[in-house]
């Protein structure tokens, strides 16, 4: 019997993090799309806030998170921080999603961690082609 031949898929956990619920809708829908594997190998959490995402970070343990800097209550940058300053989770991935798009903006979300970095609006093609990247 081969080796590895039951062994199940990892399924990629992706948890979506905007205050703003069409860019939750477009981001959700632009990751099914692209999830080409019938059995849905990738599994879609949501928050609506820092605090929110921060409570699923620890539960639904996923593999990246696709970040919105600005939101009200623990903004972006401090949840981005406290990812990747845990031991426990600073192996997740990060993509910050913007409107606020600034140099300073870039550098402080890099600099604190994040894997990569998008300015909104945002392009369906460009957002799955960064997570197939970040996910490997």
């Amino acid at each position: 019997m081969p080796v590895g031949q039951f062994t199940p898929s990892v399924k990629e956990r992706i948890l979506v993090v905007d205050d703003d619920q069409q860019v939750v809708d477009f981001i959700i829908h632009a990751l099914q799309a692209d999830d080409d594997d019938k059995e849905h190998r990738r599994e879609l959490e949501t928050a609506a806030d820092g605090f929110e995402a921060g409570l699923k970070v620890v539960s639904f343990k996923p593999h990246l998170v696709v970040l919105d800097l600005m939101m009200p209550g623990l903004d972006g940058f401090k949840l981005c921080e406290q990812v990747k300053s845990n031991s426990e989770t600073k192996h997740i991935k990060i993509l910050i999603v913007t409107g606020f798009g600034s140099k300073e903006n870039a550098e402080q979300a890099l600099g604190l961690g994040a894997d990569g970095y998008l300015l909104k609006p945002l392009n369906a093609d460009e957002l799955q082609e960064r997570v197939r990247d970040l996910l490997g």
